[in-house]
């Protein structure tokens, strides 16, 4: 027993030190090695107190996307992508490049210069605090998180903004809740109506953690928390998907009808700052 506990204990000594050698040597004064999921929470509170900019090295595990190590840690996901460098024995490269489990990806995240104001003239405000910026390649039916980007069978009706599970989403303005619960697509999410006929409004926040803070038939008002930042329904990363929707005529539609709009300029129309997209 006594030589069986010694031999055990011996080849724990071993591999403990076969896998610090392997570790990457951090070279930040900020960096957090967190090669574990209990370590996230450290992790992430470490680079929130980094004075300008703060360094993770981070074992990838299944699922993971340079886009989701972002939003997960940096808190403005897929916008500051390119942050993400990925270090494996394939070599080094930067996001959107592949990674995979196993890899050591460093994510850099740079501070954001200057915060979305929390009012703006309009009275509309930000749905999460903190710049907003959107990730995609611009294109009708292109890849990343801006409207009409390509998705599954449709194309994408809203913008995603990456932030931490856990962060609050705010109404952007007052109104009524005319939904707040399940979609199997959406997750958990609010739908707000602003105003209704001619130039009506309508919001969506869907893939909150779990179930909304407000409820329908809820009447709310501008800044209001709705419910918090997770990945839920269609979603393999915590972000905000936000949907716009104006009552427009059309050729088509010559008495109007409810169609989707590009939040980024619906968003800077009424004051907003918004990046990207």
């Amino acid at each position: 027993m006594v030589l069986r506990t010694a031999l055990r204990a011996g080849l724990v000594a071993t591999l403990g030190a076969a896998l610090i050698a392997v570790t990457p040597t951090p070279t930040s004064a900020h960096t957090v090695v967190a090669p574990a999921q209990e370590t996230l929470v450290a992790a992430t509170a470490a680079v929130h107190r980094a004075a300008a900019t703060a360094v993770l090295v981070v074992r990838v595990v299944s699922g993971q996307t340079s886009w989701g190590l972002a939003a997960r840690y940096c808190g403005r996901g897929a916008a500051h992508e390119d942050g993400v460098t990925v270090r494996s024995p394939r070599g080094s490269v930067r996001a959107p490049a592949a990674i995979w489990p196993g890899d050591w990806a460093t994510v850099s995240c740079a501070r954001a210069a200057t915060p979305t104001r929390a009012a703006s003239s309009s009275g509309w405000v930000a749905p999460l605090a903190g710049a907003l910026h959107v990730y995609g390649d611009c294109r009708v039916g292109g890849k990343g998180g801006h409207f009409l980007a390509q998705r599954p069978g449709h194309l994408h009706q809203g913008v995603d903004f990456g932030r931490n599970t856990g962060t609050t989403i705010r109404a952007s303005f007052g109104g009524v809740v005319s939904y707040a619960g399940w979609d199997d697509g959406a997750g958990w999410m609010v739908r707000i109506v602003h105003s209704t006929g001619r130039a009506g409004a309508i919001t969506k926040y869907f893939h909150m953690v779990r179930r909304p803070i407000v409820v329908t038939g809820q009447r709310v008002i501008t800044g209001q928390p709705l419910g918090y930042v997770g990945n839920t329904g269609a979603s393999f990363e915590p972000h905000l998907h936000l949907e716009t929707w104006q009552y427009l005529t059309s050729r088509a539609h010559p008495h109007g009808a409810w169609t989707a709009v590009n939040p980024s300029p619906f968003l800077r129309a009424r004051g907003i700052a918004v990046g990207g997209c």
